[in-house]
């Protein structure tokens, strides 16, 4: 009998402190920890991809440097665009591309612009950013569609399920706007996510870039690791 390898990726942290490092709601981000810099060795033996979504800034920097494979943010934007701690620095999204790994861009609103409903438009000047530091081979899609969103949980669920996730820490306010969340005009669902290659060609973007974004960048990663 055989086995097929199985396909393995790992967030560091979920926006809090945790015993690997801090999480990027965490106000002073010490950094990497010496158990974490023990995971990292131990993700690369066993070919798991390292995820810094949610992770700290000093954290994420850390583990890209101890890294000896590509370590993507799987949902990410930018912060110099969207002043959200939970966004990205510049440095940040150059060292993800230094390192090989990727980057997906996020349609959380929160995430996205300072205001409720985010156009398409909005989502793709963080593409245009990471894509001028990074270069859009090191760019992908990471939409981050969730069950609670506006169009899929009515007002009432979304704000229950808010409230749980602010009371339980791992969500606050000032990165996680209150609902309705609506993702950005135009691929509000995933069955209009067409629309997004349509931009992206109407932005510039050839063909064979278009193609890494929507998905072949993000294989080479996981090739690479896997």
């Amino acid at each position: 009998m055989s086995f097929g390898c199985i396909r393995r990726m790992c967030q560091l942290c979920y926006n809090d402190k945790d015993l690997v490092g801090c999480g990027s709601a965490v106000e002073d981000d010490t950094g990497l920890t010496e158990f974490g810099g023990q995971v990292i060795k131990e993700m690369n033996r066993l070919g798991i991809v390292i995820d810094c979504a949610h992770t700290g800034h000093n954290t994420s920097m850390d583990a890209i440097a101890a890294s000896q494979s590509p370590v993507i943010i799987s949902h990410g934007n930018a912060r110099a665009v969207c002043n959200n701690r939970r966004n990205c620095e510049d440095d940040l999204i150059k060292a993800i591309a230094q390192n090989g790994g990727v980057i997906g861009f996020n349609g959380f609103p929160g995430f996205v612009a300072d205001k409720p409903r985010p156009t398409l438009d909005d989502l793709l000047d963080h593409v245009d950013h990471m894509a001028g530091i990074a270069g859009p081979e090191n760019i992908c899609v990471g939409i981050d569609y969730f069950e609670y969103q506006a169009g899929v949980a009515d007002d009432d669920t979304a704000t229950q399920i808010y409230n749980f996730l602010l009371d339980s820490g791992s969500w606050n306010r000032e990165e996680y706007p209150s609902p309705p969340w609506h993702w950005p005009e135009g691929i509000e669902m995933p069955e209009k996510l067409e629309n997004l290659t349509i931009e992206l060609y109407e932005r510039g973007y050839s063909e064979d870039e278009i193609k890494g974004i929507l998905g072949l960048n993000v294989i080479r990663v996981f090739k690479e690791v896997w």
